[in-house]
């Protein structure tokens, strides 16, 4: 890899005085004074380094600026070698190409915060979780509450957090329940002894824990206590059971234990690692449940995506013939993942009521948009984390299940099932290969019923096509389901 740029170090180390810049080095022990002229040459080259840039666009930037001529390269060329050497300039290295399952986004991740002083170290974890693109939610024990308060988190994630096992809506599952359904990846940060111990013995008794058991996305436990505490054969045992039972453990890093008095503290280990190592650690656990398709589209992607197609009325002729066979008039109907619209306006136009979800808002708006008048009821809802209630006669999901990561597939069949009624029917469609273009999983036969069986039994599994934007008539399959009595 080749370095051609610069980039402001994310925090100078820099003393600003009057007519002078003090720069500092990366030990604190040594600085350079600059004044005058100097000094604001500096300051000027670090104005124009907010982004990865090239060293000699800095340069033609701040001649402009100053309105000075070619002759003055020199001086801004020696300002930029001595911010480099300073470490207040970074060199930028062409990065890699990076395969797409190895970053992920839109992911549901828990971050759940128990009782030690790294609790004040949460909030940039959470914060920088929240800026890779995913969807945070933070559980919080009573002991954790001493050291950080919970509107912290909810100024970051604009999400409520949880604090108890039995706070929740009255007509929505358990707390802890819903929040171990609804995640991708559940980070314990920081993870104390009495969290670790209560986990290795199943003990569900405070909300964290009975997430972390409950759950069956993948955890992960960041340690955070006194060394003496950590090396201690109790810990040391539950820790070494938690990773047998496929839980993972990010390995403590040196830092100062409070615990002791000022004037004694030495750096030990025992420290939970560090927030930019544990987004690292995410990301790679994400990339491991999407190992075997590709990375799924993000509320936002698919809004963009959505923008940039125009609403369709017409419904596929396979689609348009189940309805009619298995959807008597009057039928209660539920369109899952509508995209912009067409099944769920077809179904009404038939005299069914209809209810239309999906979780891109952009989508919703614009298939209400088509016929404000339509007989549908539409809404935003994620419906392996649905609001839903009630029972439908007949499901539809047309390519929306191909959409759906790994970690999810589960829940998803499990909450389309519970919306269906007994003896009502699935019509679902996806694809026969991965459809690249908005991140669709493929499917055989086999392997989508089986997804389904433990709800539904077979009706009929037909070839077909189905495809969105750039990839209309893709080979699919057309899965008629019908839920078990």
């Amino acid at each position: 890899m080749t370095v051609d740029r610069l980039l402001r170090a994310a925090s100078p180390r820099l003393l600003l005085g009057k007519d002078r810049v003090i720069l500092f080095g990366a030990g604190g022990s040594s600085s350079a004074a600059l004044e005058g002229d100097h000094a604001d040459l500096v300051l000027a080259v670090l104005g124009h380094a907010a982004q990865p840039t090239p060293r000699d666009a800095i340069v033609e930037r701040v001649l402009a600026e100053a309105g000075a001529s070619a002759s003055e390269r020199p001086a801004i060329d020696q300002a930029i070698d001595l911010l480099v050497r300073w470490g207040a300039l970074v060199p930028v290295q062409a990065p890699e190409p990076v395969a797409e399952a190895e970053a992920p986004r839109g992911a549901h991740i828990v971050v759940c915060v128990t009782g030690a002083i790294g609790a004040t170290y949460a909030p940039p974890l959470v914060d920088r979780l929240v800026a890779a693109g995913h969807d945070v939610r933070v559980a919080m024990t009573r002991s954790a509450r001493r050291f950080i308060a919970a509107r912290t988190f909810r100024a970051i994630t604009h999400r409520p957090v949880a604090t108890s096992l039995w706070k929740g809506p009255p007509a929505e599952p358990a707390p802890h329940v819903a929040i171990a359904r609804w995640a991708d990846v559940v980070v314990i940060y920081p993870c104390t002894a009495t969290t670790i111990a209560r986990l290795a013995a199943g003990d569900c008794s405070e909300l964290v824990s009975a997430i972390a058991t409950t759950t069956r996305a993948p955890v992960l436990l960041a340690p955070s206590m006194n060394t003496e505490m950590l090396r201690a054969p109790a810990v040391a045992d539950n820790l070494e059971t938690l990773r047998e039972r496929g839980l993972f453990v990010a390995h403590p890093s040196l830092g100062i234990e409070v615990a002791d008095a000022p004037g004694e503290r030495v750096r030990r280990g025992g420290v939970a690692a560090p927030a930019a190592h544990v987004v690292r650690y995410v990301t790679w656990l994400l990339a491991q449940a999407l190992a075997s398709g590709p990375r799924v589209l993000s509320r936002a992607e698919w809004d963009a995506e959505h923008a940039r197609h125009p609403a369709a009325d017409a419904v596929d002729d396979d689609i348009a013939r189940a309805l009619a066979e298995h959807a008597p008039s009057a039928s209660r109907i539920l369109d899952v993942g509508t995209g912009l619209g067409a099944v769920a306006r077809a179904a009404a136009k038939r005299g069914h009521t209809v209810v239309a979800t999906d979780f891109a808002e952009r989508a919703i708006e614009r298939a209400r948009a088509v016929d404000p008048a339509a007989n549908v009821t539409w809404l935003v809802d994620d419906v392996a984390d649905s609001s839903l209630r009630g029972s439908f006669d007949v499901c539809v999901d047309r390519g929306c299940f191909g959409c759906i990561p790994v970690a999810r597939r589960a829940r998803h069949a499990e909450s389309v099932a519970s919306l269906v009624r007994p003896g009502g029917v699935l019509v679902l469609k996806v694809h026969q290969a991965p459809a690249r273009q908005i991140r669709a999983f493929g499917f055989t036969r086999e392997e989508v019923t089986a997804l389904f069986e433990p709800w539904f039994s077979s009706i009929a599994v037909t070839e077909s096509t189905l495809g969105f934007g750039a990839v209309v008539g893709s080979p699919a399959l057309l899965v008629e389901l019908r839920r078990r009595t």
